[in-house]
């Protein structure tokens, strides 16, 4: 290894002050004291300056690091999906190659000891004597990325925990649902759902949308549904419900608010009867002899403002009839977005309700990012 670059590197402000020496120690100072690996590369990809910080990351020995060029097999780079990372592609030779710095880049190596690190790099040309250069600074991440992991895999577990997946199905209704993440891993939506069977003749449901992502979304989703489960065998109006939610979200998170629903099937000697409470939540759909509707009284917000009764809504049911209830994500995850018109007309007019609400999820723009959850919940007389 040769330091006789590192002078040369600034020398255009530092030699009018200090001696070829001087500088020397200067830059060698300030590498140490850096708590990120900076290398220097050829085109070639060999190293042929670095601090001692790149070769702790690394764990090398300065003459391991400088035989081991970026294009040596030894590192076994790959990106962050897994495939490999060609060493003419690395930071520093895609840097001389085309003269544009590179930024960020991710890649996982292997390191002096046979183990594996995670590394973020920058990548600058630099042309010196006539040659161009690259300085490279790299951080890493190993850690970081860990943690970032183990918050996705708890994040993903919390988030299947509001997803119901087994529902109810007797000789009166039949219930299904599906679910399209945001696909950002980190951004838990407040989605939630459910379906239960409270007696042989009755079953509830009940929807609700936290307002934001994340942690705390996910966590009083989690509390609501548990909530709203609980509660509704024993609650027989689907507006007191509600009530209930507003005052639990209140006294949990009285910073933010939902939207919900919450509903009855009953089978009554007569009839099939549906009892329906809307908290600021978009309206239900119904389907009948391939008509769609909205069903459904609007009411205030879920924690939002003061608690006001929201209004019962009641109708008979008849066999054949599906009810489909959704979030906003619904809307939101067209190109171009959906008004509630436009979704009334592509609701499928025949077919059951596994058919119907796959249809409904196709309506999502593959390649939107979107910026909310979808889910859906409904159910067919049968």
């Amino acid at each position: 290894m040769t330091n006789s670059l590192a002078p040369r590197l600034d020398a255009p402000v530092l030699a009018d002050h200090f001696s070829p020496e001087g500088v020397e120690r200067l830059v060698r100072a300030v590498s140490l004291s850096l708590r990120d690996g900076v290398v220097v590369q050829r085109g070639s990809g060999e190293f042929v300056w670095f601090n001692a910080v790149a070769c702790r990351l690394l764990r090398m020995t300065p003459e391991e690091l400088q035989s081991r060029p970026s294009k040596s097999e030894f590192w076994q780079a790959v990106h962050p999906d897994g495939s490999p990372y060609p060493g003419d592609e690395h930071p520093g030779p895609l840097a001389i190659r085309t003269g544009t710095p590179v930024r960020g880049a991710l890649m996982c190596l292997r390191t002096g000891d046979y183990d594996t690190r995670w590394v973020s790099a920058d990548a600058t040309p630099i042309t010196i004597d006539g040659e161009r250069l690259a300085v490279v600074i790299f951080t890493d991440i190993t850690d970081e990325r860990a943690d970032r992991e183990a918050l996705v895999s708890a994040m993903a577990e919390l988030q299947q925990l509001l997803l119901q997946e087994n529902f109810p199905k007797n000789d009166i209704v039949n219930f299904a649902a599906r679910y399209r993440s945001v696909g950002m891993s980190t951004s838990l939506g407040g989605d939630f759902y459910g379906a239960y069977q409270h007696s042989p003749r009755r079953l509830g449901f009940f929807m609700g949308d936290v307002c934001g992502h994340g942690i705390g979304s996910a966590s009083l989703s989690s509390v609501a549904r548990n909530t709203m489960r609980a509660i509704s065998p024993v609650v027989d109006n689907p507006s007191l419900i509600l009530s209930e939610l507003h005052r639990l979200v209140l006294d949990e998170r009285p910073d933010t608010f939902l939207t919900g629903l919450a509903g009855y099937v009953e089978q009554t000697p007569s009839r099939v009867q549906l009892r329906l409470a809307i908290g600021g939540h978009p309206s239900p759909i119904l389907v009948r002899d391939g008509r769609a509707t909205y069903i459904g009284h609007a009411g205030p917000l879920v924690g939002m403002v003061p608690d006001a009764p929201r209004p019962l809504f009641e109708c008979e049911l008849l066999p054949g009839d599906r009810v489909i209830a959704y979030t906003d994500g619904v809307l939101d995850s067209a190109t171009p977005r959906l008004d509630g018109d436009e979704l009334l007309a592509a609701v499928p007019a025949h077919g059951d309700i596994d058919d119907t609400l796959d249809a409904l999820m196709r309506l999502a723009d593959a390649d939107l990012i979107a910026a909310d959850d979808t889910a859906l919940l409904g159910f067919e007389v049968l």
